[in-house]
Formats: C-alpha cells, sequence, structure tokens
C-alpha cells in the first residue's frame, strides 16, 4: 500500500512539473520552446523531447531516409532551455545542428560527445554527419530570439580531470560561421 501510495505521488508530483509554464521561469524569457514529443522539422529531419520519473529530460535528433527514422544524437536539456540549446535548422530544411552526449542509456549511438552538423545529401564524398564542435555544452542565453538556423553553445575547458564551462557564449549557424556574442 505505502509502495503503491508513494508512486502514486510521484506521477503526480511529475506531472505537475512537465506542464509548469516557461513564463513562470525566472531565469529567461522564453524564445522558442521545444515542444513536448517529436517535432517534425523538415522531410528530413525531427526531434523528440521526452522526460520520465526515471530519465531525465532529453532531446533527440533524427534523420529520415528511405522511411527509416535514424536516431543521429541524444542530449539532456534543462526545463528552461530554448529552441536555440537544442538545434538548428537550415531555411531549405537540409542541414541540423544538435548536439550530443554520450549518455549511459543510449547504446545505439557510438560517437564523441560534442555539436554536430549532419547535411542531407552533402556534396562530394564527405561524411553527411559531422562533429563542429568537440567540448561544449548547450547552455548559453541569448536576450533576444535567435534566427531558427542558428545554436547556442558554450566552449568548456579541460582542468585537470573535470570539465568547466568556460563562459564564453558562441552561436554557429547553418552556413558555418561562429560568433562569439557574450561577453561583448
Amino acid at each position: 500500500m505505502h509502495k503503491s501510495l508513494t508512486l502514486i505521488l510521484c506521477t503526480f508530483i511529475s506531472l505537475l512539473g512537465a506542464t509548469a509554464s516557461y513564463s513562470e521561469t525566472p531565469f529567461a524569457p522564453q524564445h522558442d520552446p521545444i515542444a513536448m514529443g517529436v517535432t517534425k522539422l523538415s522531410p528530413y529531419f525531427s526531434v523528440e523531447l521526452s522526460e520520465s520519473i526515471f530519465q531525465p529530460r532529453q532531446l533527440k535528433a533524427f534523420y529520415h531516409e528511405k522511411g527509416k527514422k535514424n536516431l543521429i544524437g541524444v542530449t539532456r536539456i534543462s526545463e528552461h532551455a530554448s529552441r536555440q540549446n537544442g538545434y538548428a535548422i537550415s531555411e531549405d530544411g537540409k542541414t541540423l545542428l544538435y548536439f550530443h552526449q554520450n549518455l549511459p542509456s543510449i547504446k545505439e549511438i557510438n560517437k564523441p560527445s560534442g555539436l554536430y552538423e549532419y547535411q542531407h545529401n552533402r556534396p562530394g564524398n564527405e561524411e553527411n554527419d559531422r562533429i563542429r564542435q568537440m567540448l561544449v555544452a548547450n547552455i548559453g542565453y541569448l536576450p533576444a530570439k535567435a534566427p531558427d538556423n542558428t545554436i547556442v553553445f558554450t566552449k568548456m575547458v579541460k582542468k585537470t580531470t573535470t570539465l568547466i564551462v568556460e563562459g564564453t557564449v558562441y552561436i554557429l549557424d547553418t552556413e558555418g560561421n561562429v560568433r562569439r556574442v557574450w561577453p561583448p
């Protein structure tokens, strides 16, 4: 009886947390919320935001090819994060910028953590999926909404055996332009 009551209480508290509005956050205004569930970004890409009692909030990135949905990246993401902290899609829908973290629960992907660019039918013999920046975090705040083709990140530095957020905020767009935005 005690265990089932605890489970019901935990489920109720979890649902309350999931329904909290971004406008209630004291940290930042909401620029582009990421909707729970699957969001189709283009014929080639989609993202899925999920969370449960047993699994922290995760954003998964998928590439669609020949009717198959392929998982290409997964990252943990704050409940206060906007789209600009999770992914960016090019205007033509053929390029996706996304974060990937090596998480113990994800066995399907074997690649280093970092900020990636996946381009549908990349010209030449280059790989469609390539890392743009290693040692990054998907944190960073912009006071204004970023264009859909930009992603916000901070670099991390390695101090002995620990990674520490550097504090400088950058944006990267799907055309490959990187710009430091904070500190000014």
